[in-house]
């Protein structure tokens, strides 16, 4: 949905970085033409294919986008090798304690604004950090969890002010953003939605792999495990 000066979006996404797809060398320029190129190139290589970043010069792809199979099996696969090593299998048990969110979260987009993307450690969990601040909107300015940099925020009225990027604990002296809690709990609401559709989505390359780790787990393991990464869950021992 298109947003509006008082109708934001909030899309739920996935950080897929070059250097996690492939390995080949990043371009020696800065040129954003090429840097795109390299990255869609390094996605062609995970065989993920046809996506396109949330924003010009993000890695982020929105969950909506995530829906051919290669495409889901590769997100997977990026997201399991950083803590999976086939030299090295993991046990059954050990499967909930390395489980975590896929790398990413929720980015804002408010007409006339740049995007407010998710920053560095951020992850899909980020919804909760979202839900917790609407849930009660803080009077006087406090943080909110994007990853680093992150934001602090603060309601006025019916608005939630949103300020710039920072890894300050000083207050800012001027807001980026100003949201309507109500369309901002809309947004979040549809954010949320778009995160349990992603997680079915990813429980079959779940149950591939799986298989292939020839894990003794329950059938619904693959579900467990899907929704943990679409971060709509903790792990659970």
């Amino acid at each position: 949905m298109a947003s509006t000066p008082d109708r934001p979006t909030l899309t739920a996404a996935v950080s897929l970085e070059p250097w996690d797809l492939s390995q080949r060398a990043h371009p020696a320029t800065q040129d954003p033409d090429a840097c795109a190129a390299h990255w869609q190139a390094c996605l062609a290589d995970a065989g993920a294919l046809g996506l396109r970043a949330v924003a010009p010069g993000s890695y982020e792809v929105a969950v909506e986008d995530l829906v051919e199979p290669s495409a889901l099996r590769a997100v997977w696969r990026v997201h399991a090798q950083t803590y999976f090593s086939p030299e090295d299998p993991l046990t059954p048990e050990q499967l909930w304690e390395w489980q975590q969110p896929l790398q990413g979260g929720l980015v804002l987009q408010q007409a006339g604004r740049p995007p407010l993307l998710p920053a560095c450690c951020c992850c899909l969990g980020n919804l909760a950090d979202w839900k917790t601040v609407l849930a009660a909107p803080p009077a006087d300015w406090d943080m909110l969890w994007i990853g680093h940099p992150w934001v602090q925020v603060k309601a006025e009225g019916a608005r939630l002010l949103i300020g710039p990027p920072t890894e300050s604990s000083q207050p800012p002296s001027e807001a980026a953003y100003e949201v309507e809690l109500e369309a901002l709990t809309a947004a979040v609401g549809e954010a949320e939605s778009a995160l349990e559709a992603f997680a079915q989505r990813l429980v079959e390359p779940i149950a591939e792999w799986l298989r292939a780790q020839a894990f003794a787990v329950g059938p619904d393991a693959a579900r467990r495990v899907a929704r943990v990464a679409a971060g709509l869950e903790a792990a659970r021992c």
